[in-house]
């Protein structure tokens, strides 16, 4: 047995001719079909007129926290509206949906300029659960959140096992709240910590009906070990041998041994420096309370600097093992000539904290510099048109901040645009997040 949603729909007439009319329906089998699992569509046309009916593409949704995927071999026809229903005939469209998100019954809404049908698939009932807790930072230690060390007005981001994300901010006192999220494997993450407070992510919880996480944050490393660094100069040709500076500064009362380098964590960047000679770090490096050292290396420019715009080095510095979140890091930049490209995108706050556009969330009229990485000067300024949208002409390839102004700061990780050949991270749109900025004292 089939669930099914019958509309009887019309368009325009043309002149001196019979209306012509169609009767949509759409159905799936009435059985229980897991996430994941390919639900059959039937969309049907029947036309009971004398005219054909053509030319109407057809769109599909669902309702918030309803999630899926179409297609099967009808549905681009679909689509782009390039199918035909003769008169007097009936024509069964053949679709598959994939629910990546949903509980209970989902409907799937078929839209056209001839009006609409809907499916409903069924799905198993999601029971859900609430996490809370307190951010702090934990200045003593102790791994429990004491007077005077709530963080407050930072967001948190609960993912849960679909991948979904939902924000929610701390209050005065430090505490978060979630509802509504589905039981089972989750993460929660803070965002933006104020004053250079770190927090070990990454680890899964289990929620069941409720879960009460407090977060402790740390003082990071780069408090106590300072890392800067320069290339010798702005510009290099790829093949050139580049010189980089680096001066290590331990500020705290206790030593550090065998610090060094941990660069190009992404690996095989085309861009950034070959480190394997740095034989300055090779055994690492030694520092007293209150010493400073400094080092020259040098490497070659690689060959694919120019699609790049820049050579670069990348690195966080770490003593011994101590590989975690917080330590010192050194990003450096030196211009390599190559192409131009158009740079263009939107200006977004993330209000609903899912890491998506939503309607109502692109910002128009933000005003922008951007801002080169290599000399920090501003090389062209841009303004967003009543969609959020901007676009700055002929950038030359290179590594960018682009820096809204006014009420407005740039958000979470947003700190470098490249611009460069190619497609990927290179080409198409950039939405950029931005949040309300502090006011000016």
């Amino acid at each position: 047995m089939a669930v099914a949603a019958a509309l009887v729909l019309t368009v325009a007439p043309a002149a001196h001719a019979a209306e012509p009319r169609l009767d949509l329906t759409a159905s799936a089998p009435a059985k229980t079909y897991d996430l994941g699992w390919y639900v059959p569509i039937t969309l049907t046309a029947r036309n009971p007129g004398t005219t054909a009916v053509s030319g109407f593409p057809v769109t599909a949704s669902s309702t918030a926290g309803c999630r899926f995927a179409l297609d099967g071999d009808d549905w681009p026809g679909l689509r782009d509206g390039s199918v035909s229903v003769e008169a007097g005939a009936t024509r069964d469209f053949s679709l598959r949906a994939v629910f990546s998100r949903g509980s209970g019954d989902c409907p799937i809404t078929f839209s056209s300029a001839v009006g609409t049908a809907t499916a409903t698939v069924k799905l198993p009932v999601i029971p859900v659960g609430t996490v809370q807790g307190v951010l702090f930072g934990d200045r003593n230690g102790n791994g429990a959140p004491d007077s005077g060390e709530a963080l407050a007005g930072v967001r948190v981001a609960v993912i849960d096992a679909y991948h979904d994300r939902r924000a929610v901010r701390t209050d005065a006192e430090g505490r978060y709240r979630a509802e509504g999220v589905p039981q089972g494997h989750i993460e929660v993450a803070p965002e933006e910590l104020p004053d250079g407070w770190v927090i070990d992510g990454g680890d899964d919880h289990r929620l069941g009906d409720n879960l009460t996480l407090d977060l402790p944050a740390r003082r990071p490393l780069s408090d106590k070990l300072v890392v800067t660094g320069k290339f010798g100069k702005d510009t290099y040709q790829p093949g050139e041998t580049a010189e980089l500076t680096f001066t290590l500064s331990n500020r705290s009362d206790e030593p550090f041994s065998r610090i060094g380098p941990i660069c190009d964590r992404i690996g095989q960047s085309p861009d950034h420096v070959d480190t394997s000679k740095w034989d300055a770090f090779k055994y690492g490096v030694d520092l007293a309370p209150g010493e400073t050292k400094t080092f020259t290396v040098t490497s070659t420019v690689p060959a694919k600097s120019p699609q790049y715009g820049v050579v670069r080095a990348s690195c966080d510095f770490t003593p011994g093992n101590y590989d975690r979140v917080g330590n010192p890091h050194a990003d450096l930049y030196a211009h390599v000539p190559g192409g131009k490209r158009d740079l263009s995108g939107l200006f977004f706050h993330n209000e609903n904290g899912n890491w998506e556009v939503d309607p109502g969330e692109a910002k128009a009229g933000v005003r922008a510099d951007l801002v080169d990485k290599v000399t920090g000067e501003t090389i062209a300024v841009t303004q967003t048109n009543a969609e959020g949208r901007f676009l700055i002409a002929d950038v030359p390839f290179g590594s960018y901040t682009l820096r809204p102004s006014g009420p407005w700061r740039l958000s979470r990780s947003q700190s470098t645009l490249t611009v460069c050949g190619g497609d990927g991270p290179c080409g198409g749109e950039r939405s950029i997040e931005i949040e309300p900025a502090p006011p000016l004292r």
